[in-house]
């Protein structure tokens, strides 16, 4: 009876869990749980906006034009790549990373431009015209 009880304090109660997460989340592009791609695979993105444009930044250092893409469907912007072999990598398994924002408001997809430079690519996303802020202006009755 000892030694069973000694068993039940040698299980891992967190591998059941870790593979649960690990089939929830397989299914979305660009996150993964154990050792198949790094945090650092997938790029880091800062978004911000101002009154006309949002603005995607994303750290892709060592990328080259040819490698990445950038599309628009409806309000969801996506960014695809491939990351380049590393020396020390020994597999031929491509290193694919895809980040995707979906955007609340509408967005003015012909207007989209991406630029890529120094390691970071930045997409400008800007917002439907009836979603910009005009001025209006004020008049004053003459007098009589």
């Amino acid at each position: 009876m000892v030694r069973q009880m000694n068993d039940l304090f040698t299980l891992n109660p967190w591998s059941d869990l870790d593979r649960t997460f690990a089939q929830l989340f397989s299914a979305w592009p660009g996150f993964s749980v154990g050792n198949k791609h790094t945090a650092a695979e997938v790029p880091a993105m800062n978004v911000g906006e101002t009154d006309s444009v949002a603005v995607l930044e994303l750290e892709v250092p060592g990328i080259e034009q040819k490698d990445l893409e950038v599309t628009v469907r409806g309000d969801v912007v996506r960014v695809r790549g491939t990351w380049p072999a590393r020396d020390d990598d020994t597999t031929d398994e491509e290193r694919r990373f895809e980040r995707a924002v979906r955007f609340r408001e509408a967005i003015d997809a012909e207007g989209l431009e991406a630029r890529l430079a120094n390691g970071i690519l930045t997409v400008s996303v800007p917002k439907a015209p009836e979603l910009r802020p005009r001025q209006i202006p004020i008049q004053i009755p003459e007098a009589n």
